[in-house]
Order: structure tokens, then sequence, then C-alpha cells
């Protein structure tokens, strides 16, 4: 995964549905293994990561963000209005 195995990352989920679109909500905070797809990763400690998987008619859309803990946490109630705002009719 994205955070390393050791010390365990604290992961907290929750479910939404806007306008009957289903929303899960990923709150991860612990040691982010940042760095390109297939290349040499760095361990980030007290990282922290907000997602969303929206279930849409065509697919899945992933969306996230992730950054230094006290970043993350201030953006993330905004993230989840930004989520909501664009599924809004």
């Amino acid at each position: 995964g994205q955070f390393a195995t050791a010390p365990k990352p604290k992961v907290e989920v929750k479910e939404a549905k806007v306008n009957d679109i289903p929303v899960a909500y990923l709150f991860g905070t612990g040691s982010l293994m940042v760095g390109p797809p297939f290349g040499a990763k760095v361990k980030k400690d007290n990282y922290s990561m907000t997602a969303a998987v929206l279930g849409t008619k065509p697919g899945y859309l992933f969306v996230k963000m992730t950054g230094p803990k006290a970043v993350v946490d201030a953006a993330r109630a905004d993230f989840q209005k930004m989520i909501e705002s664009g599924l809004k009719k």
C-alpha cells in the first residue's frame, strides 16, 4: 500500500450517498511511502491521506489528497465539500 506497515497506520472509513451516488471516504494517518509509481520510495512520517471513491455509472472515480498530517487535516472538510458539490444536481 501507500502507507508503511510499521507502525500500523490509523484508518477511518466513512460511507455517504450524494444524489444516489455512493461515496466512500478514507482518512489515513501514518508513515506514507512517497515517490514515483515504479521508482524508489521515501518514508514520510506523520503524513495523512484523505481519499474518496465515487461509484459513478461509468465506473469508479478515485480522488485523493496526501501531505503532512496538519495540512491534510486542516483541508479535510473542504475536500469533502469539493467532492459533494461536484455531485449535486
